[in-house]
């Protein structure tokens, strides 16, 4: 049999061995969990790193963007960001203001036109919608009225052109042939529900002078 003495002397050695070993556990853990988390990590960001695009993304990746679509892109960003605000600065008709959409610039595959397009929200009238339009149409191409009209056809058509450079292949009539397809539309709507109110669009090609006008809800 040990003493009382022995006993309690052993205890007293035990208790903190016992202390130092669940310490030492709790800090094992710790590193344990720390380790495991960085180890997550590392494998998420590798298999984000590594990724490779879909069928989808490759097919748009590898189809290239024509002139055509540059030239396009090219009128929308003038066109929201001079014309049209050069245009409302210019009205002195308080009644208009700019729609929501105030800007366009789309390609009619069916008619084979360019159409530019200002939009405003007020009082619809022939009036006031052929005003809009002459200067729009005066902002757009200010030389159009000029009896050379290569110095119009070349400031609209240099949009669909390469920067800095041309290509000695480019047809001889194409410029012409870009600027005879473009029109040049005002639309102006009543406010409220689109569809229950009053609009007008009217609109014209560069050169021509003839102003046809499509009415809604008259």
């Amino acid at each position: 049999m040990y003493s009382k003495k022995f006993i309690q002397a052993t205890f007293k050695k035990i208790i903190p061995l016992r202390r130092i070993v669940q310490q030492n556990i709790s800090f094992l853990i710790i590193m344990f969990s720390m380790a495991l988390t960085f180890i997550i990590q590392i494998t998420l960001f590798e298999s984000l790193a590594f990724s490779e695009p879909s069928n989808s993304i490759n097919w748009l990746m590898e189809e290239p963007a024509s002139l055509f679509d540059i030239g396009i892109l090219r009128l929308r960003d003038v066109n929201n960001k001079e014309w049209v605000p050069t245009l409302y600065e210019n009205l002195k008709d308080p009644g208009l203001t700019l729609s929501k959409n105030y800007s366009s610039v789309v390609y009619d595959l069916e008619k084979n036109r360019i159409i530019i397009e200002a939009t405003f929200t007020g009082q619809p009238s022939e009036k006031l919608c052929a005003e809009t339009l002459n200067k729009y149409l005066n902002i757009i191409s200010p030389f159009r009225k000029e009896k050379d009209k290569q110095t119009a056809i070349y400031l609209l058509a240099f949009y669909f052109d390469h920067i800095n450079y041309s290509k000695s292949n480019r047809p001889k009539d194409l410029d012409k042939n870009i600027v005879d397809i473009i029109d040049i539309n005002v639309g102006i709507q009543e406010e409220g529900t689109v569809g229950s109110n009053k609009s007008i669009f009217c609109g014209c090609g560069i050169f021509s002078d003839t102003i046809s006008f499509i009415k809604f809800g008259f």
